[in-house]
């Protein structure tokens, strides 16, 4: 499955490149502890980027649910 998100900085696709990269849960934990409080938080904030995404896609994918992508969509970032 291939997700797009549009409107990313540099510095936000270099940190999704990053978390892609990371094998396992343990590792990736460890690796968001290490990081400063801003960004942390920004990944916080494409882990749910990518969450959405994903159920977009999924969404897409399946039948129309119109009502249900406008509800999600006021939450997109």
């Amino acid at each position: 499955m291939s997700i797009q998100i549009d409107g990313l900085s540099k510095a936000q696709v270099i940190l999704l490149d990053i978390m892609w990269s990371i094998d396992s849960p343990e590792v990736y934990g460890e690796w968001k502890q290490a990081l400063n409080l801003k960004l942390q938080n920004m990944v916080d904030v494409l882990e749910e980027m990518v969450v959405l995404a994903t159920i977009d896609q999924e969404l897409d994918q399946t039948q129309d649910f119109t009502e249900t992508k406008e509800l999600l969509n006021k939450f997109v970032l």
